[in-house]
C-alpha cells in the first residue's frame, strides 16, 4: 500500500509472474487486490478463485480469507457452517485470526449452537498466540462472566495486553472499566485518558466516550 500507481503495478507484475509458477502467497495477494478493488475492478466472486488456488496449497491466510467471504455474504451466499469449515483449516495450522474467528463463532452461536466456553477455549489460543482483537474478546468475557464466574482483574490483564500491541478498542475497554469501577477505583479522569490516547487516532467509539463524559461534567 506504499508508493504511487507506478509501484504498485510493478508490484503487480510481480505477483503475477509469481503466479506462474504457482506461488499460493502470490496467488493470495492477487485475490486481495480483486478483494479491495485496488487498481483492478472490484470482484469478490474473483477474488474467491484466487484464494481457492491458494488454499489447495494449504495458504492459512487464503483459507482465512475465504472464510471472511462466506461469513459477510460477499461473492457467495453468506453460509455460517462454510465459513466455521474454512476457519477450521486456517485454525488447524496455527492461524491466530482464524483460531479467534471460531471464538467469534461460538461467542454469536453462528454456525454452531453458541457455547462461551468453547468460546473462551478458542479465544485463549488466539490471545496467547498475540492475537489482539482475542485478547479484548478474553477480556469481555471474563468482564461479563460469560463461560466462567465474572473476574474484573484477569479482564484488565487481557485488555491490557491488547492496549501494549496497540488495539485500539482494548483502550475503550480500559476506559469503560475506569468509569464503571470494575475491579479498579472509579474514576472518571482515568477513563478519559484511556479514551483520549484512542480518540486522537481518530477511533469513533472513544471519541463518543469522551462526548458523553464531556456532557456529565467530566
Amino acid at each position: 500500500g506504499e508508493g504511487d500507481r507506478k509501484d504498485f503495478l510493478k508490484a503487480l507484475e510481480c505477483y503475477l509472474k509469481m503466479v506462474k509458477k504457482g506461488h499460493a502467497y502470490a496467488q493470495f495477494a492477487v485475490g486481495k487486490l480483486y478483494f479491495e478493488g485496488k487498481e483492478v475492478t472490484q470482484d469478490y466472486t474473483k477474488a474467491m478463485v484466487w484464494y481457492l488456488k491458494a488454499s489447495s496449497q494449504r495458504l492459512p491466510d487464503a483459507q482465512d480469507a475465504i472464510c471472511d467471504l462466506y461469513y459477510y455474504g460477499q461473492g457467495v451466499p453468506k453460509d455460517d457452517s462454510k465459513a466455521l469449515k474454512w476457519a477450521l483449516k486456517a485454525a488447524n495450522q496455527g492461524f491466530a485470526p482464524a483460531i479467534r474467528s471460531i471464538g467469534i463463532f461460538y461467542q454469536s452461536g453462528l454456525g454452531v449452537v453458541q457455547d462461551y466456553t468453547k468460546a473462551m477455549k478458542w479465544f485463549i489460543k488466539a490471545a496467547e498466540l498475540g492475537d489482539a482483537d482475542a485478547q479484548v474478546g478474553l477480556g469481555q468475557l471474563y468482564r461479563d462472566g460469560h463461560g466462567v464466574l465474572p473476574n474484573f482483574n484477569l479482564a484488565m490483564e487481557w485488555f491490557l495486553k491488547a492496549t501494549n500491541l496497540g488495539y485500539l478498542e482494548a483502550y475503550v475497554c480500559v476506559g469503560l472499566m475506569y468509569e464503571s469501577g470494575q475491579g479498579v477505583p472509579q474514576s472518571y479522569s482515568t477513563a478519559m485518558g484511556w479514551y483520549l490516547k484512542a480518540a486522537d487516532r481518530g477511533y469513533a467509539s472513544a471519541q463518543y466516550n469522551l462526548g458523553t463524559l464531556h456532557e456529565m461534567g467530566q
